[in-house]
């Protein structure tokens, strides 16, 4: 129900030109792919919404996606031996 929702959203951001709501749809799609265990999948989604962001002239909204993505791209650091 999740996925054909954000799929309803999708179609009707680009039917009606709200080209500014595209980046948020992103957001929500990570969001469901995190939340089915898919997490390469929300990482990606999370930079192209990031990119999104920039393009309408958010960014602020931009950065705050940003520094939500930094925890889960950053690499484990090896605990001394």
């Amino acid at each position: 129900r999740a996925e054909a929702a954000l799929e309803r959203a999708g179609e009707l951001i680009e039917r009606t030109g709200a080209a500014t709501l595209a980046p948020s749809l992103l957001e929500w799609r990570a969001a469901l792919a995190a939340t089915l265990g898919e997490p390469q999948a929300a990482g990606e989604l999370l930079l192209k919404a990031a990119a999104g962001y920039e393009a309408v002239g958010a960014p602020l909204q931009a950065g705050r996606v940003r520094m939500a993505l930094a925890p889960a791209t950053e690499q484990p650091k090896p605990e001394p031996a």
